[in-house]
């Protein structure tokens, strides 16, 4: 004769198996997050080769973070030269190519920027001291720096994580700097970096955050 479950033994399975799930859950949503990082600090190691090869047809010069006008940003100058092998998102009509995309990433926007404003295409930011002057302020002057002028390239930044803070301003969005607080920490309180030999990291804190002037140490100025 085949017994039944009774009422009490049937929720006390229920509690073990919701218990086990409980157990097991921290544990999957550590490893999804593994697998996020690994796979973004892939797309900014791709991304940074892809940038010195740049460097290498360029006469050693580095990419400018934007042109002067702000419509021209540097994963566009990547894509349209053909040194990414992807399509650049002139919109956001367009969706956001794997490789320009962090899976970490679920903001569509931030503070009062449209969503296109926000990213410009990308969810990575590149180093501004490699095209731009030592300089507090967000117009500082256009400056090209050449790859041989590096002094510390193991250890400075180059592409990485972008927008940590809540309000981008409308001509910095495809850069890093310490002061806004640029640098994403989306995995596991931490973000990922390349630096300018072309290796890529993660990093659990970065100098000079929130300091004005964010260019006196050798993770953010190239030379």
């Amino acid at each position: 004769m085949k017994r039944s479950f009774t009422l009490v033994e049937l929720l006390i399975v229920i509690a073990i198996i919701a218990i086990l799930a409980a157990m097991l859950l921290p544990a999957l949503n550590k490893a999804k997050e593994t697998a996020r990082r690994s796979s973004c600090q892939s797309n900014i190691k791709q991304i940074a080769l892809a940038g010195l090869q740049y460097c290498n047809d360029y006469n050693d010069y580095f990419f400018p973070d934007m042109t002067d006008d702000a419509i021209w940003n540097w994963p566009e100058n990547l894509t349209e030269n053909e040194y990414l092998k992807v399509k650049y998102p002139v919109s956001t009509a367009s969706p956001m190519n794997n490789i320009l995309k962090c899976s970490s990433e679920t903001r569509k926007k931030l503070g009062s920027s449209s969503e296109w404003n926000t990213w410009k295409g990308s969810h990575y930011g590149v180093n501004r001291y490699l095209s731009r002057a030592k300089a507090s302020v967000n117009s500082a002057a256009r400056l090209w720096v050449r790859v041989s002028q590096l002094k510390t390239p193991s250890v400075t930044y180059f592409i990485g994580d972008k927008w940590e803070g809540d309000q981008p301003l409308p001509t910095t969005t495809s850069i890093l700097r310490a002061r806004y607080f640029y640098p994403a920490k989306r995995h596991s309180n931490g973000a990922n970096i390349s630096m300018t030999d072309g290796h890529a990291t993660w990093i659990k804190d970065y100098p000079l955050a929130g300091v004005a002037s964010d260019y006196t140490t050798s993770e953010w100025a190239p030379y």
